[in-house]
């Protein structure tokens, strides 16, 4: 039907008439218009030719847009629409988010539910009150503009004003956008900005600049006047940039958490992202209920492990939640792992990067300097945290220190680096923008940080072997612990590249670590790998890989490959006299017979092992070899013998071993409550919380079995099935299996509890697969029994010393 034939035909040609004309009057193109009414290029056209009508937000909109007047706006919304203003200067509704709104009685509409933020909902009004200017900073896709539209929604203190900026022309100003927000027109006798200024005036309006990337210098600059000008203005800023301006208050906004609070009140759902997960794909299927019917504990696993991929954040959630009608959470955690690419939404869009997740990071990409790109093509190697020194290393150094710093800085204001949460000094870049930036290296720059990466992390490894031998044990393990996934990603881009010296070195240095932080299955799968990688090293890196196979291997419980690659260390260190590296392999070796119950051996071994320590003055071996000879004599239930070598252990490895001070103090609470009758809960508690500071698997597990043998004899055989569900559990997360001395105190536990109680399912406790909870558990367990022995005393025996 052609315009002219339908009643209402003309009137729209004339609106469009009348449209083109103001807009060519405001010196404005079709896009700009567009852009600046929030609406398309094509929707323009139309409008313009008559060949559709407009709505009244929409007519009300262009009028804004047009910077026309009140009397002008009035008019030119009724040539449109026949009806009357959507936006009268005394109240009126507006549409949706997607809206440039100007009106003093604007009203937010948010089409979804927020889910989460609530401290970000009460801190950001209190600051705006404070301080006047706050920056909502976060990488794209955090929900900047969700949070500050909720915000803006809910100030009643005066007038709100909207501006997008996510179309601003590069050629626009500033002023010249914002006064089409607030119908203040180009013409007149005072400059644009003092008309802005004069409209706000001393009231009290709340400021919304939203998405202003790429416009933080103009923004700054008008920030500063206006603010300046206005006393009660308040501006709220979005934007991955900061705008550096003097008393800016700046909100870092990181993802939704993925773990739940420990007050959670939905159990199902467990964090804030996997319930937003949960509402979105459900909504993709509402005749089965969606998502929400079918959650199980695979399924809840899963869409956790999707929101940790996807650092928390709400865009990318719901991205793959938007593929629940495909997939079911545990395909979809499956297949994002193999291409991120998944997450696209379907149909039209008139923002591909809010649709895309690699569209999304090129946005911000795109902005940054050769300097600022190549930075972040380097730090997107590292999995974990890192520090602005292994950053620089990495990178070549190609930039003075002073330099690389400097960008390095501009990174983290533009929210491509993130700071990491348990350190100010540490940084992260998130996985969904590393993901990105990784493909946009060449073959040539990708090889050369693959190298640079593993020859840092090789030498970080290096330096801190030796710090796990002495009191520094615990620091060490929780830095090596924030570089765990660094140190794994090394040892397989050099094996993958025949670099067998550089995974050995690394893995030789580290499998202390792994062993007693409980990554023994990892550890062993990358000592394996490094030892059948291809290329030469020298004798002491193979003796020393060696030992860290073997070891890793006994306590996987893998007995004749532990043998063999011990075997292997002793042949190497004896023919190049490396000690330290022999006395390792006889001690566990010696350890290795002691599981195989062959006694003799066993001790013959580890004799042995105490004559190459005293040798090359090894004190730290030279104790270990003492406690598993005590060990052996605890299991053959020679009591006062396990006593003297666990106490001549004591007196070696006092200062100079952490962890075996820690397995001392096992054996001494193992003698006592293994010994008599009594309860011996002083000894059991002093083991456990030597344990807990290593957050040794192995160890802890150990005393659980020792506190649940106590908690029987106190008649708490309730307590006594949790603490033997909780070691079991502990063993199994650690990669660790059941040695023949602890299967043996594990059955004369089962015996005391009674095997029925053991099999109840009401005596099992409700825990997570996640070791620090166990550990949590345990701890928990213990200090329960404790109140149990200080109600039936009425004395505490922690304070009294008494057993």
């Amino acid at each position: 039907m052609r315009p002219a034939d339908d009643a209402f035909g003309w009137r729209f040609v004339e609106f469009g008439t009348q449209l083109r004309r103001r807009r060519r009057s405001e010196d404005l193109t079709q896009r700009a218009l567009a852009r600046a009414a929030n609406c398309s290029e094509h929707t323009i056209k139309k409008l313009e030719q008559g060949l559709r009508r407009p709505s009244p937000q929409m007519a009300t909109s262009l009028a804004g847009a047009l910077g026309l007047t009140a009397e002008e706006r009035t008019a030119f919304v009724r040539a449109g629409t026949g009806a009357a203003d959507t936006h009268p200067s005394d109240g009126g509704a507006v549409g949706p988010l997607t809206t440039i709104l100007g009106a003093e009685t604007m009203t937010v509409h948010c089409w979804d539910t927020l889910v989460g933020r609530t401290r970000e909902l009460a801190g950001i009004p209190n600051l705006l009150q404070q301080s006047r200017l706050v920056t909502l900073h976060g990488p794209g896709g955090v929900g900047k503009s969700r949070i500050a539209a909720e915000v803006a929604r809910r100030d009643d203190s005066g007038p709100t004003l909207w501006v997008e900026f996510k179309h601003l022309d590069r050629d626009d100003t500033v002023d010249a956008h914002v006064g089409r927000s607030l119908q203040v027109g180009r013409s007149g006798s005072a400059p644009l900005r003092q008309r802005v200024i004069a409209r706000l005036g001393n009231d009290n309006w709340l400021v919304v600049l939203d998405n202003c990337e790429g416009h933080t210098v103009e923004v700054a600059d008008w920030c500063a006047a206006v603010l300046d000008a206005c006393p009660f203005v308040r501006v709220l800023v979005t934007s991955r940039v900061v705008t550096y301006l003097p008393g800016e208050v700046r909100w870092p906004l990181s993802g939704l958490s993925t773990s739940a609070p420990t007050d959670s009140d939905r159990p199902s759902f467990r964090s804030d992202a996997a319930s937003l997960f949960v509402e979105r794909a459900s909504a993709t299927d509402q005749r089965t209920g969606g998502v929400a019917r079918s959650l199980d504990a695979d399924a809840m696993a899963a869409i956790t492990s999707i929101c940790e991929r996807l650092d928390g954040l709400p865009l990318a959630i719901e991205l793959a939640a938007g593929r629940a009608d495909l997939y079911s959470p545990v395909t979809l955690a499956e297949r994002l792992g193999q291409d991120q690419r998944l997450l696209q939404l379907g149909g039209a869009h008139d923002e591909p990067r809010y649709t895309n997740l690699d569209d999304m990071v090129m946005w911000s990409y795109e902005l940054l300097d050769d300097d600022e790109r190549r930075c972040l093509r380097a730090v997107s190697i590292f999995r974990g945290s890192f520090e602005i020194g292994a950053a620089h290393a990495v990178s070549g150094k190609e930039q003075p220190l002073h330099e690389f710093e400097q960008t390095f800085a501009r990174l983290v204001g533009s929210s491509l680096i993130s700071r990491s949460s348990d350190e100010a000094s540490t940084f992260h870049v998130l996985e969904t923008i590393r993901a990105t930036v990784a493909v946009m290296k060449s073959r040539s720059e990708a090889d050369r940080l693959d190298r640079r990466h593993a020859e840092y992390f090789a030498e970080r490894a290096e330096l801190a072997e030796p710090k796990m031998w002495g009191n520094t044990l615990a620091a060490t393990l929780s830095d090596l612990a924030r570089h765990h996934a660094d140190f794994s990603a090394a040892v397989e881009s050099s094996c993958a590249r025949g670099d067998a010296a550089t995974a050995r070195r690394i893995t030789g240095a580290l499998f202390r670590y792994w062993d007693i932080r409980g990554h023994i299955a990892e550890g062993l799968a990358l000592c394996r790998l490094a030892d059948a990688a291809d290329g030469d090293s020298s004798a002491d890196i193979d003796a020393r890989s060696a030992n860290a196979l073997g070891t890793l291997a006994l306590f996987a419980g893998e007995g004749e490959e532990a043998v063999s690659a011990l075997e292997r260390a002793v042949e190497l260190s004896q023919a190049f006299g490396i000690g330290h590296e022999l006395a390792h392999a006889l001690v566990h070796l010696g350890l290795s017979a002691e599981f195989a119950d062959d006694s003799a051996s066993a001790t013959r071994m580890l004799h042995e092992a105490i004559a190459v320590a005293r040798h090359y003055d090894e004190r730290a071996l030279e104790g270990w070899a003492q406690i598993l000879i005590g060990s052996d004599h605890l299991r053959h239930e020679r009591f006062d013998a396990a006593d003297e070598s666990v106490s001549r252990a004591l007196t070696l490895v006092t200062g100079v071993d952490g962890e075996g001070v820690a397995w001392v103090l096992v054996g001494q609470a193992a003698i006592s409550v293994l010994s008599d009758a009594d309860i011996h809960l002083v000894e059991v508690e002093r083991a456990l919380q030597a344990c807990i500071e290593l957050r040794s698997g192995w160890g802890i597990s150990v005393v659980g079995i020792l506190a649940g043998i106590s908690a029987t004899r106190l008649g708490r055989r309730d307590l006594a099935a949790e603490l033997l569900a909780a070691s079991d559990l502990l063993l199994a997360l650690t990669g660790s299996t059941h040695q023949p001395m602890m299967n043996e105190w594990r059955a004369k536990l089962i015996d005391s509890i009674g095997v029925a109680a053991v099999q109840s399912g009401d005596d099992e406790p409700d825990l997570a697969d996640d070791a620090l909870e166990v550990i949590d558990s345990i701890d928990t367990l213990v200090d329960r029994l404790l109140k149990s022995t200080t109600n039936r005393s009425g004395t505490d025996p922690a304070a009294t010393g008494a057993n």
